[in-house]
């Protein structure tokens, strides 16, 4: 019984991922050295950094450009493909939760927040979401995404309708963030790269 429970609350949350993972939202001003995002309401000012290049096996996500005032589009909990190699060489299993080696994989995975320079990486890292909420439900199998971009830093943010800059309120609080702008992104077989 408590099984079948479980099993009806992970197809719940498949069924609602799918449902909220839709393109619509902030647009995106994309300058040399900084990226600028309108979300109607707020003006944010990012700083462009050095590229970026990874894979991450993907443990988490959401949807984050639903949400009202979102800074980024998409959140992403993952670990590093090289961490998870190493992992890998001595539990096999990590990624499952009732694995020895899962509180390994939880102390080195990063959340992410991702802003997309294109539909089609949008649409990629959309279904990277969609594939791990339903490989979560029916067999455990992982999904990575390799993403490709440049490393950005929150670094104003102004209320539009006021022109009222908030920045001193909110940049402080996302200094633990990592923000990236993914120009690429790709869903990759993990195993291949375990």
């Amino acid at each position: 019984m408590r099984r079948l429970l479980m099993m009806g609350c992970l197809l719940a949350l498949a069924a609602y991922a799918y449902s909220n993972l839709s393109d619509s939202g902030p647009s995106l001003e994309l300058a040399r050295t900084e990226v600028i995002r309108d979300t109607g309401e707020l003006e944010v000012r990012y700083q462009r950094g050095s590229e970026f290049s990874r894979v991450l096996m993907i443990f988490g996500g959401n949807l984050d450009r639903k949400l009202h005032n979102s800074l980024s589009d998409f959140s992403l909990a993952g670990l590093g493909i090289e961490d998870a190699s190493r992992i890998h060489q001595e539990y096999p299993d990590f990624h499952l939760c009732k694995s020895a080696g899962a509180p390994l994989a939880q102390g080195l995975t990063n959340t992410v927040s991702v802003l997309t320079e294109t539909s089609s990486g949008f649409e990629t890292v959309r279904q990277s979401l969609l594939l791990h909420h339903d490989r979560v439900a029916n067999n455990g199998e992982r999904t990575c995404i390799a993403l490709q971009g440049d490393q950005l830093q929150l670094s104003s943010v102004i209320h539009k309708k006021s022109g009222t800059d908030v920045s001193q309120d909110i940049v402080p609080r996302m200094r633990g963030f990592h923000y990236y702008l993914v120009g690429r992104a790709e869903i990759v077989d993990c195993m291949s790269l375990l």
